[in-house]
């Protein structure tokens, strides 16, 4: 084989990029995505969309401009986006498009190694998680510049003996911790039904202020009001605690108050939060939330709404 051009030694990579990427990610739980070991490190997800980000920077020095991705709706959207990025760079390369004030290597050495690194962390996640990633040889696997999207090929050299394969047992803070950081999936997802299966049927909610709320289908009424109040609410998990059946999350609470149905960014809002549920066969008994509401009360009374 003679030396092997930079243009394609650099889509080579990109499409290791997106295998080691599916391979970190395949099958992971729900929970996984918003799980913090503490210390301020990233959840998966941000780190996922830390990577979009390092490869669209990376594109900038072909097409220009700038390139900072913002928050999407839900997991799945956040992985398309990926892959769609790390395509239209392989393209640009393919097709001749110069690089500006920098070379191929620098490209190598800075934003493409960063983004493997970060699949890395996506990885050791995963096993601090206690959902472990399936070893292989990687010199064989079946990689090519052709398949850079989420659909990637099965490995063709898995390791036979695999230790370190672990499961979540029922009852566990770990299995517990999973349950909380889905139900939060669902609530940033704001998909009520999502939310209520993932309730018991009395369920109950506890507001920062003390107030309750129980059963499943009074708080399905008031999930949809609040969403309806707050069309983009989310809550971000910096970091999550369990033990046993009681978990504790910490992070922020953002959205747009929206008496219209507009998004205006006058009217956004975020503040620090703190959530605590206790779960009972893999669904959440209790919510009880800790958040200071002023930031979003301001706005109201700014749009001369009673506030409690």
């Amino acid at each position: 084989m003679g030396v092997i051009p930079d243009r394609l030694l650099l889509r080579h990579y990109l499409a290791s990029i997106a295998y080691h990427t599916q391979k970190a990610i395949r099958g992971a739980p729900e929970g996984y995505w918003v799980f913090s070991p503490g210390h301020q490190v990233r959840t998966p997800e941000a780190i996922l969309r830390h990577m979009t980000s390092v490869l669209g920077y990376a594109r900038t020095f072909i097409t220009g401009g700038t390139y900072r991705p913002e928050p999407l709706p839900d997991i799945q959207a956040e992985i398309e986006r990926f892959h769609e990025v790390l395509g239209d760079l392989s393209r640009l390369l393919d097709n001749g498009s110069p690089l500006h004030g920098i070379d191929e290597l620098q490209l190598l050495q800075g934003p493409f190694s960063d983004v493997m690194t970060h699949v890395g962390q996506l990885s050791q996640l995963r096993r601090l998680y206690g959902s472990p990633v399936p070893p292989e040889n990687f010199i064989y696997a079946d990689i090519s510049t052709g398949r850079l999207g989420r659909d990637q090929a099965a490995p063709r050299s898995p390791d036979v003996e695999w230790p370190e394969r672990g499961g979540l047992r029922p009852g566990s803070g770990t299995a517990s911790a999973e349950v909380a950081a889905a139900f939060v999936q669902a609530i940033s997802s704001r998909n009520v039904d999502a939310i209520c299966r993932r309730m018991t049927d009395d369920h109950l909610f506890v507001d920062s202020g003390g107030t309750q709320c129980r059963g499943r289908e009074a708080m399905r009424a008031a999930w949809l009001g609040y969403f309806s109040m707050v069309p983009d609410y989310r809550i971000d998990v910096e970091e999550i605690v369990a033990r046993g059946q009681i978990v504790l999350l910490t992070g922020t609470a953002s959205g747009t108050f929206s008496p219209d149905g507009s998004l205006n960014p006058a009217d956004r809002w975020s503040t620090p939060g703190a959530w605590r549920a206790a779960v009972h066969d893999e669904h959440i008994a209790v919510w009880q939330v800790f958040a200071d509401n002023e930031p979003i009360r301001q706005i109201m009374r700014r749009h001369g709404r009673e506030t409690a």
